[in-house]
């Protein structure tokens, strides 16, 4: 608005005997006006946005644990104390809520761009694994009175550590990455794919549980021939797959320079998560004096502490390794998406990223060093006369800027 407001004037002073132009009506700014935009100032747009989201998130995850937590507490861990119960049963929540919006950001920054570049495929199809394991384990040890029954005798006695809100997550978590693999087949993908390495994995996995499952239907005897090993075996998939699965996401930054594309509101609430549910299971296991609770359910003590460490490898690469080139992407993007839209916008940016990648190096990011960015028309900043001369007074605009 600044600068069409100084448009106007330089407009009525450079017009001989111009009178005010306040009462006269003006034009609506052409394609070259709206072409000059201030980057930094998006980026604080973007950002103050950014802001009262993470706020509405965070408050909906408080709320909606402390709601959960009252309404299920009698779901709790028995032996636990009514009181214990109550503040373990906001801790699960919590890491429910915390991992299962840590989802949801990724799902709408990618139907935002119309985009999944950056994102590394492997991650996600690994994540598909992982959490369908995560969710039969879950499902099992929760809902069947048979495999209650098993645990209770392999373990002296005590009850599933398996809680309701771990059920909840587990089937969310597969959903919406379920959600995620639809977008890597609608929207860019920047040329990449699912590795050779992912595939054998994923494949090989099914494989093992499905033998394995097929052998005890049969009836194959044997001590390891029940269906609670087939589900230890089911969750040491996933735990196996959660162990490779941050690998090819770090590499990924690490390759194009920058976390460009991997959202981090996921990290970081993925971060909170992971230590809310190893705090939740060491609280459990404290108050009941008995430790088996970690070793009964290896598998969430694990993930929580494997995707703690794995976090902060993200969050350093965001940061710290790469902090200034992020800058540069975002500002550059929120430029294109103001002139192309989001689709076009991404597709620029694939395009850009898969040239500099044949020839080796980082894609550039064209972004002038002042404060102004420019998709077309050649402008000084620190002239307002040659906007008339760079095309908006007329001339052909030039993409030197750019």
């Amino acid at each position: 608005s600044r600068f069409l407001g100084g448009l106007g004037r330089q407009g009525a002073r450079s017009l001989p005997g111009a009178m005010s132009t306040a009462s006269e009506p003006r034009e609506a700014p052409d394609e070259h006006e709206l072409s000059l935009v201030d980057g930094k100032e998006l980026e604080r747009v973007e950002a103050r946005r950014d802001c009262i989201r993470s706020s509405i998130a965070v408050a909906f995850m408080v709320a909606f644990s402390l709601a959960m937590a009252f309404v299920l507490r009698d779901f709790g861990t028995e032996a636990l104390p009514e009181g214990v119960r109550v503040i373990s049963g906001i801790i699960g929540w919590l890491y429910f809520s915390a991992w299962s919006v840590s989802f949801w950001p990724q799902v709408l920054q990618n139907f935002a761009r119309k985009s999944t570049v950056g994102m590394s495929f492997d991650y996600q199809m690994l994540n598909v694994i992982g959490f369908s394991a995560y969710a039969i384990f879950n499902c099992a040890m929760f809902f069947n009175a048979d495999i209650r029954a098993a645990y209770s005798r392999a373990n002296h006695g005590q009850a599933s550590p398996v809680q309701i809100n771990d059920v909840l997550f587990a089937l969310h978590a597969l959903a919406l990455t379920l959600v995620i693999v639809v977008q890597i087949f609608i929207f860019e993908a920047g040329g990449q794919k699912v590795s050779l390495f992912a595939t054998v994995v994923c494949l090989g996995s099914v494989a093992v549980v499905s033998i394995y499952a097929i052998l005890i239907a049969a009836g194959v005897g044997g001590s390891v021939f029940n269906w609670l090993d087939w589900l230890y075996t089911v969750s040491y998939v996933k735990l196996g797959v959660t162990l490779i699965k941050y690998m090819p996401q770090a590499v990924i930054n690490h390759r194009r320079g920058t976390t460009d594309g991997f959202n981090m509101h996921n990290v970081l609430l993925d971060f909170t998560g992971g230590s809310l549910s190893v705090a939740q299971l060491v609280l459990d296991c404290w108050v009941l004096d008995d430790w088996s609770g970690i070793t009964g359910d290896l598998v969430k003590f694990l993930l929580g502490l494997t995707s703690m460490v794995f976090d902060v490898v993200y969050v350093l690469q965001h940061f710290v390794c790469f902090s200034e080139r992020n800058r540069e992407l975002l500002r550059r993007r929120l430029v294109l998406e103001t002139k192309h839209g989001a689709l076009e916008a991404s597709r620029i940016l694939a395009r850009e990223e898969q040239e500099a990648a044949a020839r080796g190096r980082p894609a550039p990011v064209a972004v002038p060093n002042d404060k102004t960015l420019l998709l077309a028309g050649s402008v000084s900043p620190s002239s307002g006369a040659a906007l008339t001369d760079s095309g908006l007074g007329g001339g052909s605009p030039s993409l030197a800027h750019v």
